[in-house]
């Protein structure tokens, strides 16, 4: 079966030994022969999608697609011609795509119905071809082509819908060896060996070395000489991961594949527990917390219980739609579908009701808030946005490039325009006659800005493309260094000015050392939250509960406390100073008072959830 990322599974030929059922580990797909014995199925648990393939007519033993299901029915459907020519594609909304191909069977266009639901339909892609079938060109719905040029069935030009060009050479064994952009954008060579390949940069010139097996990557070099090492299970799992300074994390997994467990540096895992089909149904955070997954008879998700052994509930209908979402409070979301499967209702836990309109291809064209006010947008044929109406009237306008860079922005207020390299990179940014110029080096990272004032604000970039230099235009110098695994190490200025950088095991900042000798300390629990934060004349102290929520903040003598609901709001506040404030909620999660002694305060929201009114006594 040839997967997504143009790799083949290869499973065994189901039958008695396996139980008429092929198990491919690595994407943890099952193969089965159809009851009929013309084909087969293949199950992807992770996705729950069924792929069912059927005779072709190609060569014997070969499939094609039929459609690809989800549990509850809802498929893309797949037709042939006679002579085994892909025809048409019907969605799972009953779209028709057309499939218009040439004498060959390659795909010259796909058409899909017109966004208006008026009848016809408009090409959403084309593809062109030579004689010997390369692919010569492919053009969007709004006439922007692609090209590509051969020589001897390998591509050595490709270029883009604005224009700019990539090119590419070969040695003997037809591997690349070479390839650039227009202006010496991306110039990089490479070099192979058994099981290693080199990786170099005209500009910078640098070099990194990928060393691999079976097509997993085992080792990166970067260009400073940090060396990043992945190992892999027999079943191309990732087994273990290992950066430049050591800090190792671990992964292990079950017999049919699934992640059982994580260990990351420091120490800190994650677990998860699976029923006998695959299902999560257990968590254990990294505080060791469990969290807890239930499903219905279809298999989909149904409960999930949180470690305060709060359960949020979700209901289906026949077609698998998500209808209600019940809180551990027992509110309520309700959503409404179309006939193509949109949403096109929320109704709230206060019964307010918010509303989508759609057109024949599934793209948003009008949202309605609670109170009848109205969103309009509008698309081109890609499905960018190009026009926005809002409640309030106002309207505003986009253009994009072929490459789908925005040109120009624009309201009744201000137009903001917009130019770009040929890498597709920010050049220019002009409004109200101030333009704002961007550069960069060969690999598009960012060098400079020069404001409308004529003021450059510099980079100064190593081989990796990090910043080592800083200039504002202010005229102000900062100079950065790093550690082998990218983070900040320390800060040069401005002046004389110095600021080192620490870190835990599990790579969070544990220490600011200042060039004076004091600092700032942070410590964290497993699940890395601040727990304790210390300066010379200061220390601050969080206590969470198993949700992760601030409990306890506690400075010096005096702490405050919080309480929350099911919901997360938090109900309560307490100090040490004698404070004791309640704090109540609308349907709608808005502040609607808060009171403590002597005094209190009531806030109502509109269905937008505004404050209306605020009243004190």
């Amino acid at each position: 079966m040839r997967l997504d990322d143009g790799r083949a599974a290869v499973f065994e030929l189901p039958g008695p030994a396996n139980d008429y059922c092929a198990y491919y580990r690595p994407r943890q797909l099952e193969l089965r022969p159809l009851p009929t014995g013309t084909g087969y199925t293949v199950h992807s648990i992770g996705a729950g999608l069924t792929y069912q393939f059927t005779p072709a007519v190609y060569p014997a033993g070969q499939y094609a697609l039929a459609s690809v299901q989800n549990r509850y029915g809802q498929a893309l459907r797949f037709f042939y011609s006679d002579n085994g020519y892909l025809q048409q594609i019907i969605d799972s909304a009953d779209r028709l795509i057309g499939v218009r191909t040439d004498t060959a069977g390659r795909i010259l266009a796909l058409d899909l119905p017109l966004p208006d639901g008026s009848p016809g339909t408009f090409p959403a892609v084309q593809y062109a071809y030579d004689a010997a079938g390369n692919m010569l060109s492919t053009t969007d719905a709004e006439a922007h082509a692609m090209r590509f040029a051969y020589q001897e069935r390998l591509i050595v030009q490709k270029t883009f819908r604005t224009g700019m060009s990539f090119y590419f050479t070969y040695d003997a064994y037809n591997r690349c060896t070479r390839t650039w952009g227009d202006e010496g954008y991306y110039d990089c060579r490479f070099t192979y060996a058994l099981g290693h390949t080199t990786v170099a940069t005209l500009e910078p010139a640098a070099t990194q070395e990928y060393f691999h097996e079976r097509g997993l990557v085992t080792t990166h070099v970067n260009q400073l000489g940090a060396a990043h090492h992945w190992r892999y299970t027999a079943y191309d799992e990732l087994e273990v991961e290992q950066d430049a300074l050591g800090h190792t994390s671990t992964y292990k997994y079950d017999e049919w594949g699934n992640l059982t467990e994580v260990t990351y540096p420091g120490g800190v895992q994650l677990k998860t527990q699976y029923d006998d089909l695959g299902r999560p149904i257990a968590y254990t955070d990294a505080m060791q917390h469990v969290w807890q997954l239930g499903y219905d008879e279809a298999g989909t998700l149904a409960t999930r219980t949180d470690p305060a052994g709060q359960t949020t509930r979700y209901r289906y209908d026949e077609e698998g739609h998500l209808m209600e979402i019940a809180d551990a409070l027992g509110r309520l979301l309700k959503l409404r579908y179309d006939t193509q499967h949109n949403v096109v209702h929320l109704i709230q836990a206060d019964d307010q009701v918010l509303s989508r309109r759609y057109d024949a291809l599934g793209r948003i064209v009008q949202i309605t808030d609670a109170l009848g006010n109205a969103e309009q947008r509008r698309y081109d044929r890609m499905g960018r946005l190009l026009a926005l109406r809002t409640r309030d009237g106002s309207e505003s306008a986009v253009v994009y490039d072929g490459d789908g860079n925005v040109l120009r922005a624009q309201d009744a207020q201000q137009t903001v325009t917009f130019t770009y390299t040929i890498v597709d990179r920010l050049a220019t940014r002009q409004q109200d006659g101030q333009e704002v110029h961007f550069s960069y080096d060969k690999q598009a990272h960012l060098t400079g800005i020069r404001n409308s004032l004529g003021q450059h604000y510099r980079f100064g970039l190593d081989k990796t493309g990090q910043v080592v230099e800083e200039q504002g235009y202010d005229g102000i110098v900062r100079h950065y260094t790093y550690d082998l695994a990218g983070r900040l190490a320390t800060l040069y200025g401005p002046g004389t000015r110095t600021t080192a950088y620490a870190y835990s095991p599990a790579g969070q900042l544990a220490a600011l050392t200042y060039a004076d000798g004091t600092s700032l300390r942070y410590q964290y629990d497993a699940a890395g939250t601040l727990t304790e934060a210390h300066s010379a004349t200061s220390s601050i102290r969080y206590a969470h509960d198993a949700l992760g929520r601030v409990v306890t903040e506690t400075q010096g003598a005096h702490s405050v406390e919080s309480t929350y609901d099911a919901r997360g709001r938090r109900t309560a506040l307490a100090s040490s100073f004698g404070l004791a404030l309640e704090v109540r909620h609308d349907a709608l999660d808005n502040v609607a008072g808060m009171r403590t002694a002597g005094w209190q305060v009531q806030s109502q929201h509109d269905a937008r959830g505004l404050e209306v009114q605020r009243t004190f006594s």
